[in-house]
């Protein structure tokens, strides 16, 4: 066994991929004036990861006053990303008033019982800067873009990542965030998934103009206010962005669900759903604090999400764009 695990140590050595953190979570600390200064992460990395191998990269991003903790709980982030052999990035908002470690973003005195008893901290929000949405962050102008650009860069040094297929999912405020993310560094990702969240344009994001492509999918209720008035006009930006023709056709149907899509070239995938009678609410999964049963007939929007990533793993087009920008 001392042999294969040398054998194994020197592939990676030669591979120049020799990834920092061991399976399991861990919360990591990055300082930098370029993010506004310290700055903090859930990072899960799955058991069985092949040594020396580049994997893809999901960037999951809870919503208004939530925190990782609730968000991974609610969408499931951690089965999938084991399931996938993919690694996690849960990255923390900022509040006006921050703790640190694995209470932060939870109410105050929770602590680590955060970790399994997951709450919304409604007195001290933490939120995203998506432009106009939301709260303190968006007041303050967080320069949150630029802390999920030095997130993947860490992470590209220190984890092993393909840097090809690198994702972006988020609910509520977290998928307003997505897609910012996609508009303004579309040459590092090869797809987003917003649920629940639109455009939130406002004084630092005026409009969306990718410099790439980068294929989108989408999730809104249709009782869901936040975002029910805009999931069609999103598609069609991301439609007109990725050069898709202007034909749409259905491409998934429950009782409950209507999933359409864009044609478009080389892979590129612009689709979204709609699931009937939906309030503000993550589909096909109950909130860790507050459960409540959906249909069986709404998807489950993590799964859904991850398999169409799948598509886009190892995109020739994500690498083409990152070498372009830089």
């Amino acid at each position: 066994m001392k042999v294969i695990a040398v054998l194994l140590s020197l592939v990676a050595l030669v591979s120049g991929c020799v990834p920092q953190y061991e399976s399991g979570r861990h919360i990591v600390t990055v300082d930098d004036a370029s993010i506004g200064g310290r700055r903090q992460f859930l990072l899960y990395v799955p058991s069985g990861l092949p040594i020396g191998v580049r994997v893809p990269l999901v960037l999951s991003i809870h919503g208004y006053s939530s925190s990782p903790d609730y968000y991974g709980t609610l969408a499931a982030i951690e089965h999938n990303s084991q399931r996938y052999g993919w690694l996690a990035i849960l990255p923390y908002g900022n509040s006006q008033q921050s703790e640190w470690g694995p209470g932060k973003c939870c109410p105050a005195g929770v602590g680590e019982e955060c970790q399994t008893d997951p709450q919304l901290d409604k007195v001290n929000p933490c939120s995203w800067n998506a432009g106009s949405c939301c709260d303190y962050s968006s007041n303050n102008n967080i320069p949150d873009v630029e802390f999920f650009e030095h997130i993947i860069d860490w992470a590209d040094t220190n984890m092993c990542i393909d840097t090809t297929s690198v994702f972006a999912t988020g609910f509520s405020n977290g998928g307003f965030m997505a897609n910012r993310l996609g508009c303004e560094l579309s040459h590092l990702f090869a797809a987003i998934a917003p649920v629940a969240g639109n455009f939130a344009y406002g004084p630092t994001f005026s409009y969306c103009r990718p410099l790439s492509t980068v294929s989108w999918i989408s999730f809104c209720g249709m009782s869901d206010d936040i975002c029910n008035s805009g999931i069609r006009q999103a598609a069609e930006t991301w439609s007109l962005a990725n050069h898709c023709a202007r034909h749409v056709t259905p491409s998934y149907e429950s009782l409950t669900t209507k999933c359409h899509r864009y044609d478009c070239p080389h892979g590129i995938f612009v689709e979204w759903c709609e699931v009937e009678g939906l309030e503000h609410e993550y589909p096909g999964h109950m909130r860790p604090d507050t459960p409540e049963p959906q249909p069986a007939t709404n998807p489950d929007a993590t799964r859904y999400i991850f398999d169409k990533f799948s598509l886009a793993v190892g995109s020739n087009r994500a690498a083409l764009n990152r070498t372009k920008k830089h």
